[in-house]
């Protein structure tokens, strides 16, 4: 059924169900209720992009919840899951906003998006971008102000640009990576792989000394857990784990991996391409598994274009990508709260796809999404920054790179 269709048929019911006298309005709802309310409620919601089938019961069950919110989210009202009277009127008001869908960045819509503001005195460099010398102080700048921060030595470059797109709404970190010499995009990882502790992602970044210390795909949750299937993990040359999904599923994590190499090259493979030998045999130094695969060989992967069908939440993401060996992009998205709604992993793609990769693979986001910089974790509020941090997930391993010196 084409769009105008659906429209037509949703606007349709809407109508038969005023005529018979059902009201479109009611007292409030929520989880365990259910009836002819309800199924009003899941046809406009469904009506508006938040329900991808038109199959659904009379129940008001968790998923009626969870596209309540996201709407609830979307349309600026109180999130609460329940559909009260301002909810009830927000849905069926001419201006209720459909599900998400995340501006493109384009030519055309540039002022909808808040660009951090570079510094004037960025040192001279050679042609790679990098000090001249490595005698040199490294260059390092960071305002949390102007959503930029900077560090330049001789052979590491790392900017973060914090974006802001006022539409959506939607807030981002693009940290962008460039390496050489004795400089590699590193696990960092406690050596005695067996031994996971999780601790506070400012404390993992000191102990390595890492100038920016990122998120990884949280893999030893799952390993201490023992709720899933790991993943294929190799870490410093090291099979740490080798039990993985099926290649080819639809779930979040589908296990799927990035692989990095000696030479710094990042490659994608699904979860069971590879076993952990086969990889080092490969000449793999880490691999990295969450998934699903975003971009490989520069292509986008056909299940991020079901999107009707498949990896439909917004939540907070993040991912990591390839422009070509030792350069390297990091996205970290912000999501569940007003001013940063959260993505689904084809927007990830997307903007991956965008700023250069050809290799890109969701890691884990939500809570365990960490961004520090020189020691401060820039993807929380500076006030909170000290100490102890309230709603920060404590974390066994990240992604680093760039040595402090």
């Amino acid at each position: 059924m084409n769009r105008l269709k659906l429209r037509l048929t949703a606007v349709c019911l809407a109508a038969l169900i005023l005529a018979c006298g059902l009201p479109v309005r009611a007292d409030t709802l929520g989880p365990g209720d259910a009836g002819e309310q309800v199924t009003a409620l899941k046809t406009r919601l469904y009506e508006l992009g938040y329900f991808s089938s038109k199959k659904f019961s009379n129940d008001y069950n968790d998923v009626t919840a969870q596209h309540v919110r996201e709407f609830q989210l979307i349309n600026g009202l109180a999130v609460t899951g329940d559909t009260d009277e301002a909810t009830w009127e927000a849905l069926f008001a001419e201006d209720a906003r459909t599900a998400f869908r995340p501006a493109k960045m384009t030519e055309d819509n540039y002022e909808n998006f808040v660009w951090p503001v570079l510094p004037n005195d960025f040192p001279v460099t050679d042609d790679e971008g990098f000090l001249p010398s490595a005698d040199q102080e490294p260059y390092v700048y960071a305002s949390r102000e102007n959503g930029f921060w900077c560090y330049i030595s001789h052979d590491a470059h790392i900017e973060i640009r914090r974006m802001y797109e006022g539409i959506t709404p939607l807030t981002w970190f693009e940290s962008e990576i460039w390496l050489r010499g004795e400089e590699r995009l590193r696990s960092l990882m406690d050596p005695k792989f067996r031994k996971l502790v999780n601790r506070d992602p400012r404390e993992i970044a000191k102990d390595y000394q890492a100038v920016l210390a990122v998120s990884d795909d949280f893999y030893g949750y799952r390993y201490y857990h023992e709720t899933q299937k790991a993943g294929i993990i190799v870490r410093e040359r090291q099979i740490v784990y080798n039990k993985t999904k099926k290649s080819g599923t639809h779930t979040l994590p589908n296990m799927d991996v990035i692989a990095l190499f000696e030479d710094g090259t990042l490659k994608t493979f699904d979860s069971q391409e590879y076993t952990a030998q086969e990889y080092l045999d490969m000449g793999v130094t880490d691999t990295w598994a969450f998934g699903p695969i975003l971009l490989r060989d520069g292509e986008i992967d056909d299940r991020l274009l079901e999107s009707a069908k498949y990896y439909v939440d917004i939540y907070p993401r993040s991912a990591i990508g390839m422009v070509e060996p030792n350069h390297y992009i990091i996205l970290s998205v912000l999501g569940r709260q007003t001013e940063s709604l959260g993505i689904r992993p084809i927007w990830l793609a997307q903007r991956m796809q965008d700023l250069g990769c050809t290799e890109a693979l969701n890691l884990d986001g939500g809570n365990t999404i960490a961004v520090v910089f020189m020691g401060d974790m820039i993807n929380k509020p500076e006030g909170a920054n000290t100490g102890y941090m309230k709603g920060i997930r404590f974390l066994s391993s990240m992604i680093g790179a760039g040595t402090i010196q």
